[in-house]
């Protein structure tokens, strides 16, 4: 009888484990961000532990934040940027990188960025690169289907607000 009680109970285990649930769909992945190239993202409390940067923070909600590596030298908290991966101007979903100009001259073509503070130069189609009184250099680009005409509003208004603002300088 315990012999008979003990095969139906295994059995029974044996059913209830050989029973498998349908997989589940698959679920499209979303679209990786533009940040995710550039540097290591993180918590902006945590991106603020790894650089000496006061960044300019554009009004926007922001979606990600990130450490980058710096323009050149050294790899220390002094010389590294931050991006913010944000939504802009008329919905432009874009991406806003800064950093201390440190001693370089910042040039693109004919355009001395470094040298003539709060002018926007578009170094790229839909790229737009500006710095500022305080030793910051800023780049600000669309990721997704953004359009060059947003991307270029987003600029200006940050460039306004950075230019105008004494917070965004070099720790």
């Amino acid at each position: 009888m315990v012999a008979r009680v003990f095969a139906v109970l295994a059995f029974a285990v044996l059913v209830a484990c050989g029973a498998r649930q349908p997989a589940p769909s698959p679920t499209p992945s979303a679209t990786p961000m533009l940040i995710e190239d550039r540097g290591v993202t993180m918590p902006l409390a945590k991106v603020m532990t790894q650089t000496r940067l006061h960044p300019f923070l554009p009004l926007a909600e922001h979606q990600v934040y990130a450490v980058l590596p710096p323009l050149g030298g050294p790899d220390k908290p002094s010389t590294r940027g931050i991006a913010i991966e944000y939504d802009g101007q008329h919905g432009a979903h874009v991406l806003l990188s800064e950093w201390p100009t440190q001693t370089f001259a910042i040039r693109f073509g004919t355009h001395n960025v470094s040298g003539n503070p709060c002018s926007l130069v578009e170094y790229d189609s839909g790229k737009f690169v500006f710095s500022t009184h305080q030793g910051l250099i800023a780049t600000i680009q669309g990721d997704g289907g953004s359009s060059r005409a947003d991307v270029k509003a987003s600029a200006e208004a940050a460039m306004a607000r950075v230019c105008g603002a004494s917070r965004a300088t070099p720790r």
